[in-house]
């Protein structure tokens, strides 16, 4: 398997209600980590008037995170300093910082993620290559914003920009789109890439994100990742982005470094891809919703 880079478990006996905090064990090249996290049923959603989403390890977190133990193996992620956006409960930015980077920060808007992120990181801290730092960051079109975490305004003050950008699952509308570009364009390093894996649930996401990425000048390329995986094992609409400043010959050559031979998709894979992942009437407006020549 091209994702043959993680086995996880969740321990069953740690489970008493669906609603709880649970930990989930993982290894990555060889180096262990514990993560907890919440499970909860679409009842149990229903009825909190807490949003519970960013508090769950998602499948395609866990894909991420074992792309990100390989770059690591790779040597890709030290001595780079990183910022991990919409963290949820750390997972994705806990793995970076088992390698060497500079610095990790784990960032989300919602501060009940981020205690249980930063609860992963204190219990087993001594796993860890590098100190971890936690801060609120809200995502906005002009640049995002710590909403009075004065620590994590201490903290993006010192080191505003990045040379690795992470995240998966950010993605829910695509009405995010704008503000989530803004903020990592705001915070990339001159040679410093955006790279995030996410699921289409909105029909328009990938061409709003394409019309957004130009208007930041960031450059985007896309990978398949149903077509890197065994058959049946990931759907299509899944995509792998890794994104540069237009222009920058150094996070061009980081970002080819990071994707290594993994083939590139053409535009019209995408709309493939997402079409067979969409019902068909959906997917004929797909492309079209906005107004994009694709």
């Amino acid at each position: 398997s091209t994702w043959g880079l993680v086995s996880c478990h969740m321990d069953k006996s740690l489970i008493v209600d669906e609603s709880e905090v649970v930990d989930e064990s993982f290894e990555f090249g060889g180096r262990g980590l514990v993560v907890a996290h919440v499970t909860f049923s679409s009842v149990v959603q229903q009825s909190k008037s807490t949003d519970l989403t960013g508090l769950q390890n998602w499948f395609l977190g866990r894909v991420f995170a074992a792309y990100l133990a390989d770059l690591g193996t790779r040597g890709l992620l030290d001595g780079v300093s990183v910022l991990e956006l919409g963290a949820g409960v750390g997972l994705c930015g806990l793995v970076t910082a088992l390698w060497r980077p500079t610095q990790v920060i784990i960032s989300d808007y919602a501060e009940a993620a981020l205690r249980i992120a930063r609860r992963n990181y204190v219990r087993q801290r001594d796993v860890f290559q590098t100190t971890v730092e936690h801060i609120v960051l809200r995502w906005t079109v002009d640049g995002g914003t710590t909403d009075g975490d004065l620590h994590g305004a201490r903290v993006l003050a010192s080191t505003p920009h990045f040379e690795l950008i992470i995240g998966s699952e950010l993605l829910y509308h695509c009405t995010a789109c704008d503000a989530l570009l803004a903020t990592a364009v705001a915070h990339l390093a001159v040679g410093g890439v955006f790279v995030m894996m996410f699921h289409v649930r909105v029909h328009n996401t990938v061409s709003e994100l394409l019309f957004e990425a130009s208007r930041v000048a960031l450059a985007l390329e896309f990978v398949d990742i149903a077509a890197l995986a065994p058959v049946g094992s990931i759907d299509a609409g899944n995509f792998f982005v890794v994104g540069y400043r237009d222009g920058d010959a150094a996070g061009a050559a980081r970002a080819s470094a990071i994707l290594g031979t993994l083939p590139r998709i053409t535009v019209a894979e995408i709309r493939a891809s997402v079409a067979r992942a969409a019902e068909p009437e959906s997917a004929a407006a797909f492309f079209d919703s906005i107004g994009l020549d694709l």
